[in-house]
Formats: structure tokens, C-alpha cells, sequence
């Protein structure tokens, strides 16, 4: 079991990885820490539309409403706002 949960968490960071080099814009030579927090924020962006598309697919967001809702929301907490 040890071993299965070692496994899964490398999954955990290789998706997230992934997730921020093919989308977030980050290069493979990109700070970890930034890798880690931009993956984990898009990993919990796709799986809520995922789960939206599940269970209820008209609710779920466009990917240009996605991004404007990003951008609005950047601007609000943005420290330079």
C-alpha cells in the first residue's frame, strides 16, 4: 500500500506539471513551487468543469467564460489593483 500511495502522489505531480506547461504557460525550467501552485489550480478548474459536465452539462463554463472570470477575478485581488 505504501508503494500505491508513493505511485499516486508522483501521478499527482506529473499531471499537475503538465498541467502548467501546457496551459498555464510555464517552461520546463520554471520554479517548482510555482509548477505545484499553478497545476493545482488548473487541476481543481478542470475537474469542477468536469464534474459540472456530469451532473448538471448546462451549467458548465465556456472556456472564454473561464477566462474572463479569471481575468476579472485577478484584477479584484490583484495586490497592484
Amino acid at each position: 500500500m505504501p508503494e500505491l500511495v508513493s505511485d499516486l502522489s508522483k501521478m499527482r505531480f506529473e499531471a499537475r506539471e503538465g498541467l502548467a506547461q501546457l496551459f498555464g504557460g510555464v517552461g520546463p525550467a520554471a520554479d517548482p513551487e510555482q509548477v505545484e501552485e499553478i497545476g493545482t489550480l488548473l487541476q481543481a478548474i478542470l475537474l469542477g468543469v468536469v464534474a459540472l459536465n456530469m451532473f448538471d452539462p448546462g451549467s458548465a463554463p465556456t472556456g472564454d467564460q473561464l477566462a474572463r472570470s479569471l481575468r476579472t477575478l485577478a484584477d479584484r485581488v490583484s495586490p497592484s489593483a
